[in-house]
């Protein structure tokens, strides 16, 4: 995320290009690791933990 800032500081639209690419390839490869992994009911969760998985657009 550093090198997203210093691109766009520094008004380097390639750089800032590919550090926006690079973001949004953690991101995929996160959720890839992610799906499937909760395997417990949202009415499972305890209120902040649906809250902030709600927040990240994990539960529908």
């Amino acid at each position: 995320m550093d090198s997203l800032v210093k691109a766009a500081k520094d008004k380097n639209l390639d750089a800032a290009t590919l550090a926006h690419v690079r973001v949004t390839m953690r991101c995929v490869d996160c959720h890839k690791l992610m799906r499937g992994k909760l395997v417990v009911s949202a009415d499972d969760l305890q209120p902040a933990t649906r809250t902030t998985l709600a927040t990240l657009s994990i539960l529908h």
